[in-house]
This record gives structure tokens, C-alpha cells and sequence, in this order.
């Protein structure tokens, strides 16, 4: 008995280690891989490298790669997902399922989750607290009349640790670590009623962090194609090394250290410009690029409703001039009426019959428009100057399929 409880104890030791060396092995083949695709999506430089340039080195990932309708020079989407070997077995159909999909069949069973996939589970968490680092990568470029005018790349890592006080998603246990950054021809987030405050300080690119991500860290950079290529490369600077690392990377600065620090150390500075906004040229030639939709528009009649003291408003008749940009539900020559915003006074010495003022949306709908609502620029007036810098922001709106200069 002694004899072959030595043996086994062996054999275990002995399966142990090689299960080890094989998943060693498989992580750092997988981080090769990862680091030679963001090797190739860092050296396209947006609005400057052609499709037949590229078009090559990305025939080595046929197999992973998904495209959004037709692929071709004039137009392009493309989609390159590569997974460790088992995130990409837990992600699908594998034989635990199937095999807990028999059992609840044969012995016409009712669960949501089965004995082999809890099993699976188990095993799961016990290689990631283990050291493992369940990943996938991604990246993806956009492709018009020729040219690369989109990037992105992204990785999730699964992971096991407490999040630190430098991160802005504290989770203890089991959680997902992300990073992302792309490029994108205007930016949305906050939109409604300011811009980003980072966008006064640099306002061709913004880093965050989302407030409703679930067991998870995940930190983002979005950038546009006008960014200068030193910069875009840094802020790509992602440390793949966390893919193979004995101790996990737990926080957005282990996985995106360049742009994170850059993030946490200029946060101070956004919170007291998120407090006091200018509406500065640089603002009117951000929200140019930034709106969806633009309108002049000319004020014909204010009116003041008053139902009580505390129910007094301002309402305002437009008559729209001209669509600048886009195409709103508001035609030309029409007239609506519209409240303005609490945030201004009752009677604004800025506003009167016949001024002529820009408003800029987000959305093609207006009926929710209010004249004042916005915290950046509340009342912007169409004049030549205005117009100037609006046309100017609208000449980097780098829309794809249609962009708009």
C-alpha cells in the first residue's frame, strides 16, 4: 500500500508539474501572438496607411478574423479575436455542457447549471487563483476609399486579487481585467449636457474608467484619428506582460501604465474644470465636431408662463435658419417652441427677439430641446466668428463610412 501511495503521490506531483510547463508554454505562445497583433494595429497610422498595406500581415490571422458586411479597398471592417486555449474552451459549447445537456435530458432534470458545469467552474477559479491567466484579445480597423481611418485593440484578462485604492473599480475575488483603447471619429460620453472636461486639456483623445462595470476593472482611451502618432503609440502602450506574469495584474496602471498614470494624475485638474467650464474657441470647435446634428436658429417671440412663484418658466419660439451639420427633425423655416433651461435666469439680458443662435444635439430629436441647457456653452450665437470655429470642429468629424469634410 505504502508502495503505491508513493506511486500515486508521484504521478500527482509529476502531473502537476507538467500541467504547469504545458500552460506555461501555452501563455507565453498566446502573449507572442497577442504582442505581434498589437505590434501591427500600432503601426497603421490613421488617415495614412492604405488597405493593400495591411492587407498582408493580416492574412497570417485567417481564422479569427470577422468582417462587418463586404470587405474590400473601398470599404472595410474587420474584426481579429484571439483566446488562450481555455477562456476559448470555457466560452463555448465545450463537453461539460453537453454532457450536463444529456443529464438533464435522459433524466428529464430541470437546473440551471449542472454537476459537470459546476465542476468546470471549479476548475476554472482554481487555475486563475492558481497563477493562470485566462485572456482574449482583440483588435479591429476600419477601412474607407483605401485608407485606414479606425483602430482599436482591446484585452481582457481573467484574474483573481484585491483591486487597489488606485483603481476606481474596488473588487475583491474573481473579476475581469480590462483595457481597451480606439479611435473614433467624434466623442459621445457626457455629450448631453457638456463635453469632457479632458478634452480642454487635450482634446483630441479622453482615458476613463466606466461606473457600471460589474466585477470588473476596466480603464478605456478613445482617440481620434487627428492625434499625433507619438501620442496615439503611447497611449497603445499596452504591458502584455500580464499575460504571463506569476503574480496577476490587478489594476488598470498594471495593464495600461501610460495612459493610466497620465489619468490619475491629471484627475484633480478635470474635477475643477468639470466646475467651471469656458466657453472657450477650442470648446465651439470641439462641440462642432462633437454634435450630431447642428442648427441656427433665429428667437421671434420669448414668453414667460406664471402659474405661481415657483412654477415660473421661459419659453421661446425658434425659427430654424440652417442645418449646419446633419439633418434634424426641425425643417427649415419652421417654427417651434422650446423652454429655456433652469440653469439660466428667468430674464437673461443674452437672450431676445431676433438674436441668432447655434444649437447643437446629440440626437436627431429636438422636442427635448431647452436653449441653455448645456454647461459648457449655454448660449451660443450664430455669428460669423461662431460659425467659423463650428466649421472648423466639423472638418474633423472623421465619421466613417461618410465623413463630412
Amino acid at each position: 500500500m505504502r508502495k503505491w501511495l508513493k506511486v500515486l503521490f508521484v504521478s500527482l506531483c509529476a502531473l502537476f508539474i507538467l500541467i504547469v510547463i504545458s500552460t506555461q508554454i501555452e501563455q507565453r505562445i498566446f502573449r507572442h501572438r497577442a504582442e505581434l497583433l498589437l505590434t501591427e494595429i500600432r503601426s497603421i497610422e490613421l488617415r495614412k496607411t492604405h488597405w493593400y498595406e495591411v492587407r498582408s500581415q493580416f492574412e497570417r490571422w485567417y481564422g479569427q478574423t470577422d468582417f462587418d458586411g463586404p470587405c474590400d479597398e473601398s470599404t472595410c471592417k474587420l474584426q481579429i479575436t484571439i483566446s488562450d486555449s481555455v477562456l476559448g474552451f470555457v466560452s463555448h459549447a465545450n463537453l461539460f455542457v453537453r454532457l450536463d445537456d444529456y443529464l438533464r435530458w435522459r433524466l428529464k432534470l430541470s437546473y440551471d447549471q449542472g454537476p459537470f458545469v459546476s465542476v468546470a467552474a471549479f476548475l476554472f477559479r482554481t487555475y486563475v487563483r492558481m497563477g493562470g491567466h485566462p485572456s482574449r484579445v482583440s483588435a479591429a480597423i476600419g477601412v474607407q476609399d483605401g485608407i485606414v481611418w479606425s483602430k482599436n485593440f482591446s484585452v481582457v484578462i481573467e484574474t483573481y486579487g484585491p483591486a487597489t485604492a488606485d483603481s476606481l473599480n474596488v473588487w475583491q475575488g474573481e473579476y475581469s481585467l480590462i483595457a481597451t483603447v480606439d479611435s473614433v471619429p467624434r466623442f459621445s460620453r457626457f455629450f448631453d449636457y457638456e463635453i469632457n472636461p479632458q478634452l480642454a486639456i487635450h482634446p483630441e483623445y479622453v482615458i476613463g474608467a466606466p461606473g457600471g462595470c460589474e466585477i470588473c476593472v476596466f480603464g478605456w482611451v478613445e482617440f481620434t484619428p487627428y492625434l499625433d502618432r507619438a501620442e496615439t503609440d503611447r497611449l497603445m502602450t499596452i504591458d502584455l506582460s500580464c499575460l504571463t506574469r506569476w503574480h496577476s495584474c490587478f489594476t488598470q496602471i498594471d495593464l495600461m501604465p501610460a495612459a493610466w498614470s497620465q489619468y490619475l494624475a491629471e484627475r484633480p485638474r478635470v474635477e475643477a474644470l468639470r466646475r467651471h467650464v469656458d466657453c472657450s474657441p477650442q470648446t465651439i470647435e470641439i462641440l462642432g465636431r462633437d454634435s450630431l446634428y447642428i442648427t441656427t436658429g433665429e428667437i421671434v417671440q420669448l414668453r414667460k408662463n406664471m402659474r405661481g412663484a415657483e412654477d415660473s418658466k421661459v419659453t421661446a419660439k425658434v425659427r430654424a435658419l440652417e442645418h449646419v451639420k446633419g439633418d434634424s427633425d426641425l425643417k427649415v423655416d419652421e417654427i417651434r417652441e422650446f423652454p429655456l433651461s433652469s440653469r439660466m435666469d428667468l430674464i437673461d439680458p443674452g437672450i431676445s427677439v431676433g438674436q441668432k443662435l447655434i444649437f447643437f444635439g446629440r440626437w436627431k430629436q429636438v422636442d427635448e430641446l431647452q436653449i441653455g441647457d448645456r454647461r459648457d456653452c449655454p448660449v451660443v450665437t450664430a455669428n460669423d466668428t461662431n460659425l467659423r470655429l463650428v466649421r472648423n470642429g466639423m472638418s474633423r468629424d472623421s465619421s466613417i463610412p461618410e465623413k463630412t469634410h
